[in-house]
């Protein structure tokens, strides 16, 4: 027994080290990427008092290092949101942007965008988290209908996700002098970011993240059989709607910001699960990591592949996404 616990100490350990060295080389890997970008920066002036030079250097604090500090909380948002999801639906295909959650979101951002174009900075988040619960709220009375099934929560999903997204070109249709700024925002960008968004989105994604960490044991036993929990003296629906409530909110604050990033929530989660399996007190904070990673390279393939003209990050990580969707699509039961 005290050799097996030992092993199991261990290996926690192992886990904690792996996380806190991936944490550091995540902000290693911000500092790096802050420095690509159509504007030219004298490199070698920053070396010889490198955190000096860099904090008074207004391209790389003003602009570039905003927008990737918020690409980080939005990737591990949208990451965990997706794991989540995946969880309570017990479908390796669920994600913000399959089950009607980000499109919800958009489609009432987008009428705030519109209605209240010059108003409080706090009137989009609303709109985004109202537009996320609503949809939400839709697809689980679609989904209960019958009593709730892991598919029939993908297809409800799937119905209510269409429903949005053609209610947002409508919208968009009919308002063309708004198109141009709302279809950039719509294709998931990260540009003309400012450190009061970061300060919004910040706590947004420390509470996300904490409550997360926090019920990662209920939604180990959610991925169980029904008979089993209920055995265990869970109430299933009770916290589903927690987890789902937090998925919402998690992808709401990210959505708000930067529009519907596609992917970040379906790949992240899976590979996180193809190396924790079902232990989601690691898959959890290991997909905040993913996911901010992700959204940071998309961002800046994007503003400098074909610079000085940038590509949303949210089309970069679809390209990415795509052919791994297309595999679980293959892989999978459903």
């Amino acid at each position: 027994m005290k050799q097996t616990h030992f092993k199991y100490s261990h290996n926690q350990y192992r886990q904690i080290i792996i996380f806190f060295i991936s944490f550091i080389f995540l902000f290693l890997f911000i500092a790096i990427c802050s420095l690509i970008g159509d504007a030219k920066i004298n490199y070698i002036s920053l070396f010889p008092n490198v955190i000096s030079n860099y904090l008074n250097n207004s391209i790389l604090i003003e602009y570039r290092l905003p927008r990737l500090l918020i690409g980080a909380c939005v990737g591990a948002n949208f990451a965990i949101s997706g794991a989540i999801l995946q969880a309570v639906t017990k479908n390796p295909l669920a994600a913000p942007n399959v089950t009607g959650i980000n499109a919800g979101s958009s489609f009432f951002s987008v009428l705030s965008l519109l209605i209240f174009a010059n108003t409080n900075f706090f009137i989009l988040p609303l709109a985004s988290f109202t537009g996320a619960i609503f949809a939400g709220i839709v697809v689980y009375f679609f989904a209960n209908k019958k009593g709730i099934t892991p598919l029939r929560l993908i297809l409800s999903g799937v119905a209510v996700d269409a429903f949005f997204h053609s209610g947002t070109t409508f919208i968009l249709v009919n308002n063309t002098e708004a198109v141009g700024s709302i279809y950039v925002w719509l294709s998931g960008s990260l540009w003309g970011k400012e450190w009061s968004e970061f300060l919004f989105i910040l706590p947004c994604s420390i509470i996300g993240i904490f409550v997360s960490i926090v019920l990662s044991k209920r939604i180990n036993i959610l991925n169980l059989s029904d008979e089993v929990i209920i055995g265990l003296g869970l109430n299933i629906k009770k916290n589903r709607i927690i987890l789902l409530i937090l998925a919402v909110f998690l992808s709401s604050t990210g959505v708000c910001l930067v529009g519907p990033i596609g992917f970040i929530g379906l790949i992240i989660p899976n590979i996180m699960r193809t190396l924790f399996k079902y232990d989601y007190k690691l898959i959890i904070p290991f997909s905040a990591l993913g996911g901010a990673f992700l959204v940071i390279l998309s961002d800046t393939i994007g503003r400098s592949v074909l610079a000085p003209i940038e590509i949303p990050a949210g089309l970069i990580s679809s390209l990415l996404g795509s052919p791994y969707f297309i595999y679980l699509l293959l892989k999978s039961r459903f």
